[in-house]
């Protein structure tokens, strides 16, 4: 199952393992008004509605995006076709280009031209010795910074790769900017997800003790030209400490919606009024009132 937000926060769309997707608008009822917007004869891997809300883009397990105007999908604008296997994730990073990037588990990262399904270029990210089944989980896009960060199923490395569109988006170059490996000391972390917030690369992995991780210098690295991300250190040491400074961070650059300050309530208001310093114990109050619950 895959879930996107349209653009003006007016409501969601779901696409499930039986091909179809539905639009829940937010304005009504959602559970008695949950309208069927198009079909697939193939598991749904994903979906994303652009922006100027034209346009809904569905992947499936048969190697295709579908593209259709969106809320009328019964209009379809193309096919982009290229991967060979199925695709995995999709998304379309910029609002003045009509370009998707897509990944898939044949491993490669693809750009199509979501109007005409033209293949725009492609960057296999993997070595071709490594034979390990997998494919492409995240595929995240920093707008300052133009870099997409991709990570693999059961796999603990993070690729930056920076991309270069000619002047009439008729190609796209990729080329790999940085490869992260997430640890644990000497042992690998399979990496679950990961996001940006602003210049933060947060990532979450297979780790009981640590899941959630905290990259704040990530770009610095990337501009340096650096290969490798060794000297790559999270800013936090504990999972609550970590929570704490991405909320602030977050909160003061007025990132955090409404939906967001509810669910986090008491944790946010103890963000904001307690100075954070990295390696104190703030974590002992918040424990024990949930202990104590």
């Amino acid at each position: 199952m895959a879930m996107t937000f349209v653009a003006d926060n007016s409501g969601i769309v779901v696409a499930d393992k039986l091909g179809d997707a539905y639009y829940y608008p937010f304005d009504q009822d959602v559970a008695k008004h949950q309208t069927p917007i198009l079909g697939h004869i193939s598991v749904l891997t994903d979906v994303v509605v652009t922006r100027d809300k034209r346009f809904i883009l569905t992947a499936d397990r048969d190697e295709k995006i579908r593209v259709s105007h969106f809320p009328l999908a019964d209009d379809i604008q193309a096919f982009c076709l290229g991967h060979t296997e199925f695709v995995s994730k999709i998304t379309v990073p910029w609002q003045d280009r009509p370009i998707v990037i897509s990944g898939s588990g044949d491993r490669s990262v693809r750009a199509f031209n979501f109007l005409t399904g033209a293949d725009l270029g492609n960057i296999s990210l993997l070595e071709d010795s490594d034979t390990t089944p997998t494919y492409v989980t995240s595929l995240e896009y920093s707008n300052d910074h133009e870099v997409f960060f991709v990570s693999f199923f059961g796999m603990n490395r993070i690729f930056g790769i920076r991309v270069d569109i000619d002047t009439e988006a008729s190609s796209v170059a990729f080329r790999k900017a940085v490869d992260i490996p997430i640890t644990h000391g000497n042992n690998p972390l399979p990496i679950r997800s990961l996001c940006i917030v602003g210049t933060i690369l947060v990532v979450i992995c297979n780790d009981a003790e640590i899941p959630l991780r905290i990259y704040p210098d990530v770009f610095a690295l990337i501009s340096s030209n650096q290969e490798s991300g060794d000297d790559l250190k999270s800013a936090c040491t504990g999972v609550t400490e970590e929570l704490k400074s991405l909320i602030r961070t977050a909160g003061d650059e007025k990132r955090l919606d409404s939906v967001f300050f509810d669910s986090l309530g008491q944790f946010f208001n103890e963000a904001q009024a307690e100075p954070f310093v990295d390696g104190d114990d703030v974590s002992s109050k918040k424990l024990r009132t949930t202990e104590s619950v």
